[in-house]
Parts: structure tokens; sequence; C-alpha cells
């Protein structure tokens, strides 16, 4: 069997279909081998702290003894061996640990880790649970969007050796450097590093495309509004600043024209900034 979490969420080979529920479960238990039932209790039924069955039985713990039990029957397992259940997820991560980016993104899908598992029918996620799957996802993207990085750039400068090369069969077929380029601008995190917004900028330029540069426009607006933005600076002296920042080798003439700012606006610019 095999734990699918991007793309369609599922478990292959298993005896039946698992509801979102168990998938999520099964994900969870999988991702951060944890199968005490007071630790699922509180991740997944917390709001049930504290409240007793008739019977004098904590239904948090009660849903987590169910929840387990019915995951059994689904797939055989007990709960012990989900840790070590054939996943995807954890096969992105393993291949990015050892820098075989080629391998991470034949696993990732752009729709995202359990992508939609959310809105399922009578699924109600509490809110730690909410917040291990958005974290889980934007932790996916992030290395998604580091490996498409990391493959332009080796690509485009010829240098394979700065990827690991060991699925050959795998880099036979890699996308094109301006699709490697696209895809990592189209995963790039809202709170993309300044570094890394650069090497973007570096690898758009290497390539020259115009579809290429529109695409990682918003990007730098929204750098200049949220990292640069100060409010003493003028429109002119924030696109300088980023402009500049985005240049290996700082160079105001250069700055200057692709802002498109007379000289006069530039010594102004120039005058705020310092």
């Amino acid at each position: 069997m095999r734990l699918v979490c991007f793309g369609e969420a599922r478990l292959e080979a298993a005896r039946t279909t698992l509801s979102p529920q168990l998938i999520l479960l099964l994900s969870y238990i999988r991702l951060e081998a944890e199968t005490s039932r007071h630790s699922l209790a509180n991740m997944f039924w917390p709001h049930l702290a504290g409240e007793y069955s008739a019977k004098g039985e904590r239904k948090d713990l009660n849903n987590a003894s169910v929840a387990l039990a019915s995951l059994r029957r689904a797939t055989g397992l007990d709960p012990q061996e989900i840790p070590h259940l054939a996943c995807d997820a954890y096969d992105l991560r393993e291949a990015f640990a050892r820098a075989d980016y080629a391998e991470v993104i034949t696993f990732y899908e752009l729709s995202g880790f359990l992508a939609g598992l959310e809105h399922s029918p009578r699924l109600k996620l509490a809110e730690p649970l909410f917040e291990w799957l958005l974290d889980c996802r934007s932790q996916f993207q992030h290395l998604a969007f580091t490996a498409y990085l990391n493959l332009a750039e080796a690509v485009i400068s010829d240098d394979t050796t700065s990827a690991d090369t060991t699925s050959n069969s795998v880099n036979e077929h890699l996308p094109e450097p301006k699709q490697l380029v696209q895809q990592a601008i189209t995963l790039m995190p809202e709170e993309v590093s300044p570094k890394d917004l650069v090497r973007c900028h570096h690898l758009v330029g290497e390539l020259g495309d115009d579809g290429l540069e529109q695409l990682l426009q918003p990007h730098l607006d929204a750098f200049i509004t949220i990292r640069l933005v100060e409010p003493y600076l003028s429109p002119e002296a924030h696109t300088l600043l980023l402009l500049l920042s985005l240049q290996a080798s700082p160079n105001l003439a250069a700055a200057r024209m692709a802002a498109n700012l007379s000289p006069k606006q530039a010594m102004l610019a120039v005058d705020e900034l310092v």
C-alpha cells in the first residue's frame, strides 16, 4: 500500500476507499509518527477535552479509539505500522534532504498537500489540526519552490553537479529552463526571502522572457510594499532601492535607467535613501 498526499489524496491498494477523516488521520500519523490516543485526541478532538459519555468515558479518547479501529479495518495496519507506510510526502522530504531535486518535483503536485480536503462534506477540522495542515502545505510548497529554483539554476548554468543526478530516468525528462523558472515563480512563497527573489530575478534576466517578467512582477511589487516600504520613502526611492538590491553589483546608472528616472529624480531618490 502507498499513501498519496498530492493530487487526489488516497491510499493505494487499500481494502476500501478511505473517508477524508481517515485520510487525514493516516497522513498525520505517517508524517508525525504519533500514535498515542491522547496526542491524537488533542489534535483531532480538542473541543471534547473534559467531556464524558454516559458510561464515564472521555469522549475525545473514545473518538480516537474508534478512528484508529476504523483505520485498522480499512488498511489492515496496526497504528505502530503506519509510520513505516510508503508515502509520497515522506519520499519528497527525503529526496529534498539528499538534494535530489528532480525527484522532488516528480512527487509534488501544484494543487498542494491534501488539497481541498478541509472542504469535504461533514469534515470539521479542529484548530490545531487545521494549523498543522496549513503548515504542511507551506513546508512542501517551499521545498518544491526551492527544488524548481535549484534545478533551473543548474540547467541554465549547465552545471548538473549542483543538483543530484542519480535519478537519470527523471533527469532525461526534466522540463525546459523556462518551465522550471515558471513553476518556481508560481510556487514562490508569499513571504519569500530577498535572496530567493533575487535568484528568480536573475534567472528571468538570463532567459529574457517577457512572460516570465510579467509573472514575476507582482512578487517584486509585493516585495516593495511589504519589505521595503517606509513611510518617508517616495515611490521613486522605493523602486530605486529594489532595483539596486536585485543587482549582483549595485549600479546606480543602470538602476536609474531601468526605473525610468530622470537624473534629478534619481538624485532626490538617492538623497532619501542615504
